[in-house]
């Protein structure tokens, strides 16, 4: 080992106490930065999965419309998308006076069911054509209780006719209806029953097909993802109210705060070094007396540094 080599592992053991004190800072300062940071990142991923459960792990909707001349569907197709799910929409439901009301009937398939978290207060989903489950608000704005079991009239209008059923009620929804996002006059079911079910009530009128995205691409550029397909067919709706809701408002703004916490940290230790050093500069004018170079003397800078700050930057 070399005299210069030995002076700075000497000069490092006597001012082990300054060093202790450096590196003690330093790991402070890091591990309240990187806890802030992984705060933010558990409650983003908590945020995320109150969407999942609150607005349905989907990306996008289109809607197909056979009746609409400027609304031709063409199926989403791509790699970053895993599941596809079906929500048919019928006819809105007539109250026990024969007035039109804000209830909608309409059938959902299995995999919407699980990708959109539908989910029940209790009973089941219907499987008999006779058989519904409705949401608790339709079920008050048409007359019922919520008690299960119970016979529901289930009528609509086409043109001048009224075709109505009667329904058994075996479920309680959660609603999905008026949580999700749609587009516009293209309403989302508040009673479902089954396909034969619908196809008694002269529907459906429209069908929605539901876009899950794999959440390995959560946090790819949405809005150029969602351009590519909305540029080509008008009838498509993106989910914004899973995807832009985020910690701080926004994705971007996320992204621009984690930005904003590493500088700060990196600034704090950078601030801390330069007073060490700036407390030393008397001892490295003398080392520069004794005949030492400018890059010896950054070399014993930069490895002091190295021995009391950099270890446990990295912690």
């Amino acid at each position: 080992m070399g005299m210069f080599s030995k002076m700075i592992f000497q000069g490092l053991k006597r001012r082990k106490k300054e060093i202790r004190y450096v590196s003690v800072v330093t790991f402070i300062a890091v591990f309240f930065m990187t806890a802030i940071t992984l705060f933010q990142e558990i409650m983003d991923n908590y945020l995320m999965e109150t969407n999942y459960q609150n607005y349905g792990d989907w990306v996008l909707s289109a809607v197909e419309d056979s009746q609409a001349n400027d609304a031709a569907f063409q199926e989403i197709t791509h790699p970053y998308l895993a599941e596809t799910g079906v929500c048919r929409t019928g006819e809105k439901l007539l109250d026990q006076k024969n007035n039109p009301s804000n209830v909608y009937v309409g059938t959902v398939d299995a995999k919407l069911r699980v990708f959109g978290n539908l989910a029940l207060y209790e009973g089941s989903f219907p499987n008999e054509p006779d058989e519904i489950a409705m949401d608790l608000v339709s079920l008050a704005a048409l007359g019922y209780s919520y008690e299960l079991g119970q016979t529901i009239r289930v009528a609509v209008q086409v043109e001048d006719q009224i075709i109505e059923g009667q329904y058994r009620l075996t479920g309680t929804l959660k609603s999905f209806a008026g949580n999700w996002k749609y587009m516009s006059n293209y309403y989302l079911p508040n009673c479902l029953v089954t396909e034969e079910g619908l196809k008694k009530l002269h529907g459906p009128c429209y069908t929605t097909h539901f876009y899950q995205l794999d959440r390995r691409y959560a946090d790819l550029d949405m809005e150029e993802f969602v351009y590519a397909f909305s540029s080509l067919n008008p009838m498509i709706t993106y989910n914004s109210y899973v995807y832009e809701n985020r910690i701080w408002g926004s994705r971007e703004m996320f992204g621009s705060v984690k930005l904003i916490l590493a500088v700060i940290g990196a600034l704090a230790i950078g601030y801390l070094m330069m007073s060490y050093v700036s407390q030393r500069r008397q001892w490295y004018y003398r080392l520069r007396c004794m005949g030492f170079s400018k890059m010896q003397i950054r070399k014993i800078v930069f490895l002091e540094a190295v021995y009391g700050a950099l270890p446990y930057a990295f912690v």
